[in-house]
C-alpha cells in the first residue's frame, strides 16, 4: 500500500477513531500540506459522527485508487511538492470521482478547483517557493486614488501581493489550510480572488486585522511553523517509515553480527561450538549458546536475541553457523587474495589424517607483499578422495582459482619427498609445472629430508637405533599406568627434581622429539632408576647429550625467513663443523661427560652385555666403518672402541646423509640466491645471479646496470642478510624495480614447508574424537579462522553477504 492510500485511508472522514490513527495523521498533517488539516481540529465527537458514512462507504481502493498515482507520482508531485495546486487538484479530482454524491467532500474539494482557475501566475504556486512579496518603486492605484503600500510587508511574512491582479492573498491559508471544511474559509478573500480593497486594509475589524485574527488563519500559521520544524528535523512519514524500518534493520544486523563474533571467538580458541543437547531443558547447551547466555545477563541486545526471536529465525542452527563460518573465512581467504595480487609466491603443501581418518591437504603461501614482508598465509584444508598425482593437481589448481590466486604468478613449489609429490614427469609438482605453473619449480621440504637423515642414521647404526627403543620404552611404561606413573612423581620429589618436568615421547614424523625425549630422560635420570627400583622391574638405560648442530640446523630450517640461500649456507657450515668433529679432542670431551654421567648414576660403562646377532649393513656405508663378521655383535666395553665403532662411524654415517639429502649442487638457483646474501663472496655477482634472472624472466641488462649503482652506493654499509639489502633499497624501490624484484623472489623461495606442519598441529586441537562428525568445509574455515588470526573479520559485510545469500530471510537485513 502506497502512503497516499494509508493518508486517504486514515482520513477522519474514512476511518474510525482511535488514538494511533489521530497520531499519525497528526504526524501525517505537517508532512503533507495539502492534506484535510481541517479535520484535525474537530473534536472525537465530530469524527465519530463522520464515521457513519465513511465506514460504509469508505476504503484504500475507492477513496484513491492505488492505480492512479503510483510511487513514482508520490515522490515526483506529492512529495517532493507538498502544498503544491497540482497535486491538490488530483487528490480534489480523485475525491470526486470516487465520491460524486458525497455532497460534503466536493464542498471540501472545490476551493482547490476554484482557486487553482483564479490564483495568478507571479504568487507562490507551492509551499516549496516563499511568499511572493514584490517591492516595487510605485505600486497600481484604484479608483479611490490609493495603493498598496511595501511596508505592509513589514511583520505579515504571511502576506503576498500579485502584481498582475493589483490584490493580496494568505500564503498560509492558501498552502496550510486548504481542505478546512468551512463556510467561511471558503468565502475567504485572501484565499480565493485576492484582497484590494486598499482603504480598508489597516481597519481594527476589516482587512489584514481580521482575517489576521480568524480561526483559519491561527491554524494555517501553526500548521505553517510545525511544517518549517518537521521539514528541518526531517522527521517526515516517509522519514518515519525509513527510521522504522532502518531501527529494526541495525537491529537485525546487530543480532546477526552478535552470533557471528560469539562463532569467530569459539573458532579463534579452538573450541566447539554446538552441544550435544541444544533444548531449552538442557543444562550445557553448547559452547555458542552458552556464551549468549552469559552475555545476556548484561547486554539486552543478547537477550532480546535469546528470548524474543521467533522460533523459525534464532540464527544459531548449525546450517547457519556453517554458512557464517565460510563467510569470515572466505573473507581472510579473499584479504590473502589482494595482499598476494601482482606477486610472485611460493605454493606449500603437505598432508595429513584427521580425527575421521580422511586425508586432509594443507594449502599454504609465501610471498613478499607491497610493503616488503615475507607472509606465509595457510588457505585451507582439501580433503583428498583420490590419491594419485593427477587427482591431487587438480585438487590443488581449483582451489587457488576458487579464490582467484593467479597460476602463473607461482615461481616454485615446496612438498615432501613423497613419490606422488615428487615425481619427476608424473609427480604432482610435474603436473602443475607443465599445464598450470610454467615457472614453479619443485623443492624439497628441507626440514623433511633433515627428518630423514636422523632417521637412517638410526637405522645404520644399530646402537643408537636400540637406543630410541629404550627411551620409548621408558615412556610408555611410566606414561602407560596411573602407578607407575606415580612412583616416577614420588622420586622426582624425593630426589628434589624439577617436578614440571616430564618424560617426552618421540617418533619419526616429530622432528624435535628425538632431542626432547633425550634431554628428558637426563635430565631425570635418577628418578627413572629409583621408580624401578622401587617398582621393582628389571630394565636399564642410558642418556648422552644430544644437543648439537644438528637440532640447531633442524630450528633455523623451520622458521619462517629463513630464505634458500641462508639454508645452502647453514648446512654447508653444519657439515664442516661435523667433519672438525672427527678428532680426538672432540671425543675426549664427549667420553668424559659420558663417564661422569655414569658415576653420577650408578651405571658400569664396563658391564658385559648379553650379545645379539648383527644385523646387514647398506652397501653404501661400507667404507665408512670397521665391518665384524657375522653372527653375535659386540657390546663396548673400552674407550677405543667406543671411539672408532660409535663417535666416529656415527659421524661418518651423519655426513654422507647430509651431503646425500641436503646438498644444493643440483639447484642452480640456491647458488644465485646466496649470492644475494651481502654476507657471501659473491655477492651481487651478475654471472651467479644469472640463473635467477632466467627464471624470473627479468631485464638483464637492466638488472645490470641497477647492480652497478647499487654496489657503489652501498660500499660503506654493514649489510648481514638478504632482508637488509631489500629494506636498505626499499625507499628507492622507483630508482632499482628490477633489482627488489629480483630480491623479493629470491626471499620468496621457501626452505621448508614447516608451515602446513603447524597447519596440522592446529586441526588436531579443532577436530577431535569428540568432534570427529565436522564437515571437511566447517573443519577448513574453522582453521582458517583459528590460524589466522592477525585478520580482523568485517562484520558488517558478513551481514551483507549473508543477506545477500538469504533474500527471502525471515528478518531484514538490507
Amino acid at each position: 500500500m502506497s502512503v497516499i492510500n494509508i493518508v486517504t485511508c486514515l482520513h477522519p472522514k474514512c476511518c474510525a477513531y482511535d488514538p494511533i490513527t489521530e497520531t499519525l495523521m497528526n504526524t501525517m498533517l505537517f508532512d503533507y500540506p495539502t492534506a484535510p488539516c481541517g479535520y484535525y481540529s474537530k473534536s472525537r465527537e465530530e469524527n465519530s459522527s463522520t464515521n457513519i458514512t465513511s465506514n460504509q462507504s469508505c476504503s484504500s481502493s475507492s477513496f484513491l485508487p492505488t492505480s492512479s498515482i503510483t510511487s513514482n507520482d508520490l515522490n515526483s508531485s506529492f512529495l517532493s511538492d507538498c502544498g503544491s495546486v497540482d497535486a491538490r487538484v488530483v487528490h480534489s479530482t480523485h475525491s470526486l470521482s470516487s465520491k460524486e454524491n458525497s455532497p460534503s467532500r466536493s464542498s471540501s474539494s472545490s476551493p482547490s478547483k476554484s482557486s487553482s482557475k483564479s490564483f495568478p501566475g507571479d504568487v507562490s504556486r507551492t509551499s516549496q517557493d516563499p511568499p511572493s512579496q514584490p517591492h516595487l518603486a510605485v505600486y497600481p492605484k484604484d479608483k479611490d486614488n490609493r495603493a498598496f503600500q511595501m511596508q505592509w510587508f513589514t511583520n505579515r511574512p504571511w502576506l503576498e501581493y500579485s502584481v498582475e491582479k493589483d490584490s493580496t492573498f494568505c500564503y498560509y491559508c492558501r498552502h496550510f489550510s486548504h481542505f478546512i471544511a468551512s463556510s467561511r474559509f471558503t468565502k475567504d478573500v485572501f484565499t480565493t480572488q485576492g484582497f484590494n480593497h486598499w482603504k480598508r486594509a489597516l481597519a481594527q475589524d476589516r482587512g489584514f486585522n481580521k482575517h489576521v485574527n480568524s480561526q483559519a488563519h491561527i491554524m494555517s500559521t501553526a500548521n505553517f511553523f510545525e511544517y518549517q520544524s518537521r521539514q528541518q528535523s526531517g522527521t517526515t512519514v516517509l522519514n518515519i517509515l525509513d527510521k522504522s524500518r532502518a531501527e529494526l534493520i541495525r537491529q537485525n544486523r546487530n543480532k546477526l553480527i552478535k552470533i557471528s563474533s560469539a562463532i569467530l571467538l569459539c573458532a579463534k580458541q579452538c573450541i566447539s561450538l554446538r552441544g550435544h543437547d541444544e533444548s531449552l531443558d538442557s543444562l550445557n547447551r553448547g559452547n555458542l549458546i552458552e556464551i549468549l547466555k552469559w552475555s545476556s545477563t548484561t547486554d539486552p541486545l543478547a537477550k532480546a536475541m535469546l528470548e524474543e526471536s521467533a522460533g523459525n529465525a534464532t540464527y544459531l542452527s548449525h546450517q547457519i553457523q556453517n554458512e557464517l563460518l565460510n563467510i569470515m573465512g572466505n573473507q581472510i581467504r579473499d584479504r590473502i587474495s589482494k595482499k598476494l595480487a601482482g606477486n610472485v609466491y611460493t605454493l606449500l603443501a603437505d598432508e595429513a589424517v584427521d580425527a575421521s581418518h580422511n586425508k586432509q591437504l594443507s594449502i599454504c603461501v609465501r610471498f613478499v607483499d607491497d610493503e616488503h614482508e615475507l607472509k606465509e598465509y595457510f588457505l585451507g584444508f582439501i580433503r583428498l578422495h583420490d590419491f594419485d598425482a593427477a587427482s591431487l593437481a587438480k585438487e590443488i589448481a581449483n582451489h587457488l582459482v576458487k579464490h582467484n590466486i593467479s597460476m602463473s604468478m607461482c615461481i616454485a613449489q615446496c612438498y615432501d619427498g613423497a613419490a606422488v609429490m615428487s615425481g619427476q614427469h608424473s609427480g604432482v609438482h610435474a603436473i602443475l609445472q607443465q599445464n598450470f605453473m610454467p615457472k614453479a619449480i619443485y623443492i624439497h621440504c628441507m626440514a623433511h629430508r633433515l627428518n630423514l637423515v636422523i632417521c637412517h642414521v638410526c637405522l645404520v647404526i644399530p646402537y643408537i637405533e636400540e637406543f630410541f627403543s629404550i627411551l620409548s620404552n621408558i615412556h610408555n611404561y611410566f606414561i602407560s599406568s596411573g602407578v607407575t606413573n606415580r612412583y616416577f612423581c614420588d622420586a622426582q620429589k624425593l630426589l628434589k627434581l624439577d617436578t614440571t618436568s616430564k618424560l617426552k615421547k618421540w617418533g619419526n614424523t616429530r622432528w624435535d622429539s628425538r632431542f626432547k625425549s633425550i634431554d628428558a630422560i637426563k635430565n631425570n635420570f635418577s628418578a627413572i632408576i629409583k621408580a624401578l627400583e622401587d617398582l621393582v622391574e628389571d630394565g636399564g638405560s642410558r642418556a648422552v647429550g644430544a644437543r648439537g648442530p644438528i637440532k640447531i640446523l633442524s630450528d633455523q630450517l623451520k622458521g619462517v625467513c629463513v630464505d634458500l640461500g641462508s639454508a645452502k649456507n647453514l648446512i654447508s657450515t653444519l657439515y664442516e663443523q661435523l667433519n672438525d668433529m672427527k678428532n680426538e679432542k672432540s671425543f675426549k670431551e664427549l667420553y668424559e661427560q659420558i663417564v661422569l654421567f655414569g658415576k653420577e648414576n650408578g651405571v658400569d660403562l664396563n658391564e658385559s652385555i648379553r650379545n645379539r646377532r648383527q644385523q646387514t649393513i647398506p652397501s653404501r656405508f661400507k667404507d665408512c666403518f670397521v665391518m665384524a663378521p657375522l653372527g653375535h655383535r659386540d657390546y663396548y666395553t673400552n674407550e677405543d672402541k667406543f671411539r672408532t665403532n660409535m663417535y666416529f662411524s656415527t659421524i661418518d654415517c651423519i655426513l654422507i646423509e647430509l651431503h646425500d639429502r641436503l646438498s644444493c649442487e643440483k639447484l642452480q638457483i640456491a647458488e644465485s640466491i646466496s649470492s644475494l646474501s651481502p654476507s657471501s663472496e659473491t655477492f651481487l655477482d651478475i654471472q651467479m645471479l644469472q640463473p635467477l634472472i632466467d627464471h624470473l624472466y627479468l631485464d638483464n641488462s637492466m638488472i645490470k646496470n641497477e647492480i652497478s649503482v647499487i654496489k657503489s652506493m652501498l660500499k660503506n654499509k654493514t649489510l648481514s642478510i638478504i632482508f637488509d639489502l631489500l629494506n636498505e633499497l626499499k625507499p628507492m624501490k622507483d630508482a632499482f624495480p628490477s633489482t627488489i624484484e629480483l630480491i623479493k623472489s629470491g626471499i620468496t623461495f621457501p626452505v621448508s614447508s614447516v608451515t602446513c606442519e603447524r597447519t596440522f598441529s592446529k586441526m588436531k586441537l579443532i577436530k577431535t574424537y569428540a568432534r570427529n562428525s565436522m564437515g571437511d568445509e566447517r573443519l577448513s574455515d574453522l582453521s582458517i579462522l583459528a590460524i589466522e588470526k592477525g585478520f580482523i573479520v568485517d562484520f558488517e559485510k558478513v551481514v551483507d553477504v549473508f543477506a545477500t545469500q538469504h533474500k527471502n530471510s525471515r528478518i531484514i537485513l538490507i
